[in-house]
């Protein structure tokens, strides 16, 4: 066993996988061999526990120069100059550490029964904004009539939240870092209260057309702003506040909130015939949730996973890490991991698009078939809540039983989820009710069931929740702007049979998210976190021990 002594610092060289950096390393005073400045050292990427010599206390030495804490050293002799002779191991180096991101040893893990109330906070959250959002979908030919808008008008509503969610969203993982979960939570929950009055008072009598559309364009440009607020600091609140076994499916349930909330918009708005009356049912149902955001909380007093006892890396970090271009002493991410989460970025973005703009043109998609407003809303919500049936059943399956299969339900689901958006397009046609319900529920079961699956293996591929979750719905929402544009042009006109008829819309929405399904070979999805977390589990039983 090591004992305590003084220490001062001088440079080691480490070489990672693509990329050297340096960091100080304590040298004993009472080493009588001459200490190189530089040696270097080769060892598999994994996670610092610290800088340690031996048994020795962190406290004894000093902090080093760059961004990482140390490294643990594991002596080939008992002899100091034998540390100072040989090359030493570099027992574990993490690829996403930074200064801020490595933790002291951790020897306990802990979950507190009080971490559901953050969960029920953001799920009710989600389900206000997500109304908000697409709650002129299922009535936009009810809108045109009442406020004199066109069409491409009302599609605007639900379209140009993305663009306000696509600017904003990059700035999430900062404010979460820097102001927490709770107060990030909060600063959304703030902007989704405002925008809801702004739009209520769009409705006002006395305005004309012009007054009315501009309030609510920008009413729904805040909701934009809104929505990565909850989005992102789901996973991340799951990471930090649930083990193994709770993990996915917490972020399941904060992730289909959101769609919760759509369907909900859109069975509701129909059957509030009133419209003014309607945004205000809105308005005041999103004043009662806004105190909710006070429920979601900071961090736990003790991590549930060693990944959740760590600070993420800057978003600029892991952006580098993604593109090869990461400094000395930051994240690193391998090639496959690079490729993985690409390839995981524009499948992700499609089936967004897909889903949002099949949200946002529900009724007009049906209604040229002779479906009513009220039926095309109860079509909308059956496809979102059986949608919700299949994550919430599928979830405890991925925490418990598949652990250690996210990419392989890719491979097998999405394939599938192309050919029944296929079969969407000869589904749609007069007096099919019942073949369009079951072709419904199966894109809404599958899209469901991939949506957390596809966050999860955002996070366990590049070891940062918010990041990643960030990146991946800014190309979501991205993607569903652009999907909007292009279903909306693909119109049919009025000569058509029936008349304005979006058959070429469908075509060209299955066809691409067929072509998508095709990436999934190159996918490998390898689940570093949770390797990483069940190996320090792994150690803390054995301490405990």
């Amino acid at each position: 066993m090591a004992t305590n002594r003084k220490f001062e610092s001088y440079e080691l060289q480490l070489s990672l996988p693509d990329r050297p950096f340096t960091v100080d390393f304590p040298q004993p005073l009472d080493d009588s061999a001459p200490s190189p400045r530089l040696r270097s050292y080769k060892k598999r990427v994994a996670d610092i526990d610290g800088m340690v010599d031996g048994e020795d206390e962190q406290d004894d030495i000093p902090d080093p120069k760059t961004p990482l804490t140390g490294v643990r050293v594991v002596e080939a002799s008992s002899s100091t100059a034998g540390i100072s002779r040989e090359t030493l191991d570099v027992d574990e180096v993490y690829t996403g550490a930074s200064k801020d991101t490595i933790p002291e040893d951790v020897h306990e893990y802990q979950l507190y029964k009080r971490r559901w109330v953050g969960v029920v906070a953001l799920v009710l959250l989600n389900i206000v904004k997500g109304c908000n959002w697409v709650w002129f979908g299922s009535i936009a030919n009810l809108m045109t009539a009442e406020f004199g808008f066109t069409l491409g008008q009302v599609n605007m509503f639900g379209n140009i939240p993305h663009i306000s969610y696509l600017l904003f969203s990059w700035c999430v993982p900062i404010l979460v870092r820097r102001w927490g979960l709770r107060w990030s939570s909060v600063f959304g929950a703030s902007v989704l209260l405002i925008a809801s009055w702004i739009r209520f008072s769009g409705t006002i009598r006395s305005l004309n057309t012009t007054g009315s559309f501009g309030l609510m364009l920008l009413a729904q440009l805040l909701v934009g702003v809104t929505a990565p607020c909850f989005q992102v600091v789901g996973p991340r609140y799951a990471e930090v506040w649930f083990d193994l076994k709770g993990r996915a499916t917490t972020t399941m349930i904060v992730a289909i909130s959101d769609p919760l909330g759509t369907a909900l918009g859109q069975i509701i708005a129909p059957f509030l015939t009133n419209l003014r009356f309607g945004l205000l049912v809105l308005a005041l149902a999103t004043t009662i949730a806004f105190p909710l955001a006070f429920a979601v909380l900071p961090q736990p007093p003790k991590p549930p996973t060693y990944s959740g006892s760590l600070i993420s890396p800057p978003i600029s970090q892991t952006l580098r890490a993604a593109f090869g271009f990461a400094r000395p002493g930051e994240q690193v991410l391998t090639k496959t991991e690079r490729v993985d989460f690409f390839i995981l970025f524009f499948v992700f973005g499609v089936l967004v698009a897909g889903t949002s703009s099949f949200s946002v043109f529900i009724a007009q998609i049906f209604q040229p078939y002779g479906y009513s407003p009220g039926v095309s809303g109860i079509m909308g919500g059956a496809f979102l809540l059986s949608g919700l049936v299949a994550a919430i059943l599928s979830a405890p399956i991925f925490d418990r039983v598949l652990v250690h299969h996210l990419a392989r339900t890719v491979h097998v689901l999405l394939p599938t989820l192309g050919v029944v958006w296929i079969g969407l397009i000869f589904a749609v046609k007069p007096n099919n009710l019942g073949g369009i319900y079951a072709v419904l529920v199966l894109i809404a079961s599958i899209s469901f069931i991939l949506l957390p699956v596809g966050l999860e293996l955002g996070v366990e591929i590049t070891r940062n929740a918010e990041t990643s979750t960030a990146v991946l719905w800014s190309g979501g929402n991205f993607v569903s702007f652009i999907w909007v544009l292009v279903m909306d042009a693909l119109r049919a006109p009025e000569t058509a049979n029936p008349p304005l008829n979006m058959r070429n819309a469908l075509i060209f929405n299955a066809a691409f998210i067929a072509a998508t399904a095709c990436l999934v070979v190159f996918f490998t999805g390898k689940q570093t976190r949770r390797e990483k977390d069940e190996e320090m589990a792994k150690r803390a039983a054995a301490r405990s021990d």
